[in-house]
């Protein structure tokens, strides 16, 4: 009972630092769990890193507070398929038949986009690439695949 009191004061009088890539709301919803993770840090003291915990709670409040939630995840990939496809270094036969494995390195190989750590911290993997565009093909009428402009 005494560590429970323990934590409880602690916890009442720590205020965590806060990244500040982190927007206000996201940060009142995150300062309990870094706190929490903080308070591990100093009950619980790593030998990896004196802030092991903070750190890691950290940078998962950067990781899934920095997710643009304005567009659909649908319409962001699409939209950065556009993209890599009006890249002047692929050629127009490339542009006609592209290869998973090609568009997705360069998906994920842009640290401006979201694929690099799209999978829970980890690159998009081809199933789920194939598995988003099969959805979005399923949407549109046959008669209209390709898409013609």
């Amino acid at each position: 009972m005494t560590y429970l009191k323990n934590f409880g004061a602690w916890l009442e009088k720590h205020r965590p630092n806060i990244p500040t890539s982190i927007s206000d709301r996201d940060a009142d919803k995150w300062e309990p769990l870094i706190s929490i993770a903080d308070y591990l840090d100093y009950a619980f003291p790593s030998e990896e890193s004196p802030t092991y915990y903070g750190d890691k709670a950290r940078r998962c409040a950067e990781i899934l507070s920095n997710v643009d939630t304005d567009m659909p995840v649908n319409v962001e990939l699409l939209s950065d398929i556009r993209d890599v496809l009006n890249d002047t270094t692929i050629t127009d036969q490339e542009k006609s038949y592209i290869l998973t494995t090609v568009l997705l390195q360069a998906l994920i190989g842009n640290q401006e986009l979201r694929w690099g750590d799209f999978n829970y911290g980890k690159e998009m993997t081809a199933k789920q690439l194939a598995k988003r565009l099969r959805k979005l093909c399923k949407m549109l009428d046959s008669s209209q695949w390709p898409l013609e402009t």
